[in-house]
């Protein structure tokens, strides 16, 4: 669905995290997702606040990116967002995703 499990690396067992340390790649990069509100013209608009944050070692697809968006998209119709768009860094797979 696009989006990062949440609680991947829950554990009790030090054991368990130091093979997760020693084997499993790390994220090198983060992926960062702001809401600006808008308002009308005329007004000061609200400062903009974070939707998510999560590390990423650039594994993924821009069919990823739109599944996420989508999901993103979805959840905010769901309580009555209405999203007026996306946009992105100059990531290849963000711009594949808006074409």
């Amino acid at each position: 669905n696009g989006f990062p499990c949440t609680r991947y690396f829950s554990t009790n067992s030090l054991g368990e995290l130091e093979t997760w340390y020693e084997q499993i790649d790390k994220s090198d990069l983060i992926n960062v997702h702001v809401i600006q509100p808008t308002c009308h013209i005329g007004q000061v608009p609200p400062p903009p606040f974070l939707l998510a944050a999560y590390g990423t070692n650039s594994v993924y697809t821009g069919e990823d990116v739109l599944a996420r968006w989508s999901r993103i998209f979805d959840s905010c119709m769901a309580q009555n967002i209405r999203v007026l768009g996306f946009s992105a860094d100059c990531d290849p797979k963000q711009l594949k995703a808006m074409r």
